[in-house]
Parts: structure tokens; sequence; C-alpha cells
């Protein structure tokens, strides 16, 4: 069976996991448009490396949430119209419709052979959940494939805490969200997403077989871009298991580079 993945652009990756093609938070609008997102306009800078147009049937998005338009917008909304099955967060399946089925994190929904888990997200300190709106991550497994883990806009927590005792040592593929994203504050910068030093942090305590970073790109809003998150998880601990989705080739996801 064939496994690759393909970012497209901020945290949109096309994963081909077997038979079942699957898309994680559509982001498909052309880069120049602003958003408001009621507590900060957002302003996105460049196109995704494919559009709508050219993509695949999609059997399933799996979509960490549906507030925030670097993880949906419109033309990833309309795309949702066409998919058979979307996964995503209590709160948001009940916006989305009928084609969407809300997972609170441990919960599972099964593909045929393919379990989806969600597992925990935070997006940012607890005090700013009401605010910013629940988040989810994947795990995604089957009896021959790779388990891959998906994290969703996330800051390090016990949420993520428990994902690594659940899953530590098991993870064949981590697709890390960073970014940096931030707001000033009283008591210096508040973070709602993992700076990439947390991601390699992560991915060095998942112990996973290969990293990539996704969700720094495409927008003004993150502080710490793919360059230089790919600089500081290359110059990690788990450096030699970066995969590199930068460039919008799709990759191999069972192993890392040079395996």
């Amino acid at each position: 069976m064939t496994y690759t993945a393909q970012l497209l652009g901020t945290a949109t990756v096309l994963l081909e996991y077997g038979d079942l093609t699957m898309l994680t938070d559509p982001a498909l609008d052309p880069g120049g448009g602003s958003y408001d997102l009621g507590f900060v306009t957002i302003d996105k800078t460049r196109d995704p490396h494919r559009g709508p147009a050219q993509l695949p049937p999609v059997d399933v998005v799996l979509l960490s949430h549906d507030q925030h338009a670097d993880n949906l917008d419109e033309a990833g909304r309309a795309l949702l119209e066409e998919v058979p099955l979307v996964l995503t967060t209590t709160e948001g399946a009940e916006r989305l419709g009928s084609n969407a089925v809300g997972l609170e994190p441990w919960s599972t929904h099964r593909v045929g052979a393919v379990t989806i888990a969600a597992v925990p997200a935070r997006h940012g300190p607890a005090e700013a959940v009401p605010v910013v709106g629940p988040v989810v991550g994947f795990v995604v497994t089957s009896p021959n494939g790779p388990t891959v883990y998906v994290s969703g806009d996330t800051v390090p927590h016990d949420g993520t805490d428990e994902i690594v005792e659940r899953h530590g040592g098991a993870v064949d593929y981590a697709l890390l969200h960073a970014g940096s994203v931030a707001q000033p504050g009283d008591d210096g910068l508040t973070f709602f997403t993992m700076t990439a030093a947390e991601a390699a942090d992560l991915a060095e305590r998942l112990a996973a077989t290969a990293v990539s970073i996704i969700h720094a790109d495409s927008w003004s809003h993150f502080r710490e871009l793919m360059p230089d998150a790919l600089s500081v998880v290359d110059s990690s601990p788990v450096g030699p298991r970066l995969v590199d989705l930068s460039d919008g080739r799709a990759r191999d996801y069972v192993s890392p580079p040079g395996a």
C-alpha cells in the first residue's frame, strides 16, 4: 500500500493512507485575504500548493477545529460539502451539518479497517479556551498501516502529556502544528500554538519515527515561519527524523529520510 503526505499549505495535508484519502484542516483560499476572527484579524500571505480543483476525491477530512480561517476557510468549507465524512470537535459538528461527526478526546471512528481517534489539544492557555474554542488532534491507525499523529493547534499541556503516555514509542509519523502564534500580554507573550522547539520536544517524547512541521507558513500572524521552524527542529535531537514537506511535494511518511 501507499502511504504519503503532501503539505498544501498551513495545516492542510493530503494524506494517502492506503486506499483512504484524507485531508487535514482545509485552508484552500488564495493568498491576499483578511479574516476577522472576532478577537483578531489574520491575513493570508500566499496561495496553497494545490487548490480545490487539483485535489483527488477526498474520503475523510480531519478538521481540528472549524472556527478559525487558517484551519478552515471559505474554499475549505465549500470542499466539506463534497466530502462523505468530516471528523471534528463536537461543537464543530453541530455547526457543520450532516456529514460531520463530532469526537470528544479519546473517542474513535472507524472507516473500514482504519481507526481514527480524537486526542486532546488546547489552543492556548486554559483561560483562553472560552474565546478561541475547542480543538482536537487525531491519531490514525490500522492493522497493517503506520500510526499517524496530527496534533491540531495546541500548546503543551496535560493532554499532550497523556498522548505521550498512551502513544509514546508507537507513532510512526507526527504532523505537528507550530507557528508560534502568540499575543502580547502583561506578563509577556501568551502562546496559542507550539514553538518549533516545543514541537521537537513533543516528537522526541513520543519517540516518533518521523516528524513534519506544519501550520508555519502562509499567514502573517505566525511568529516562527517554516524556514526558521525547520532549522530549529533540524538542530534538535529529532533532526535526523525530520521530513520537510515545505516544497509541497508528496513524501513517503512511513520512514524518515535515509531510513
